[in-house]
């Protein structure tokens, strides 16, 4: 067992680990949950943990997520095991930047979209 173990544990690798910030306006609600779901399912040779505060779940779980209420301006840690670590912190990261494809709160948009917002609102 403890071969096993050890073996596992070189396979994996070092875990590797990204904080991320929610800045889409209303959170990680169901639909964010689920694009982050299946964005980790997506590494099914990775294993994939979400934290926030005293909080960790696995980020496969739609139902998990949900668990962190993230609101937006909270802060995610990821953390992630497995050959493809990087490009699934990656992946993530994208989902997040782009605020799930959902409104981005006004502090986190950049100048120029800033001004857009404001022109065309």
């Amino acid at each position: 067992m403890a071969i096993w173990n050890r073996r596992m544990s070189e396979r994996r690798g070092e875990a590797q680990r990204a904080t991320l910030t929610i800045i889409n306006t209303l959170g990680i609600h169901l639909r964010p949950a689920q694009l982050i779901a299946q964005r980790a399912s997506s590494f099914s040779d990775c294993e994939v943990a979400a934290s926030k505060a005293e909080t960790r779940v696995n980020a496969k779980s739609i139902m998990g997520l949900t668990e962190l209420v993230g609101a937006c301006g909270d802060q995610i840690v990821f953390e992630v095991r497995g050959p493809q670590a990087a490009e699934c912190l990656d992946g993530l990261r994208q989902l997040f930047a782009e605020g799930f494809g959902e409104e981005i709160a006004a502090e986190f948009l950049s100048p120029a979209s800033r001004r857009e917002a404001e022109e065309s609102g």
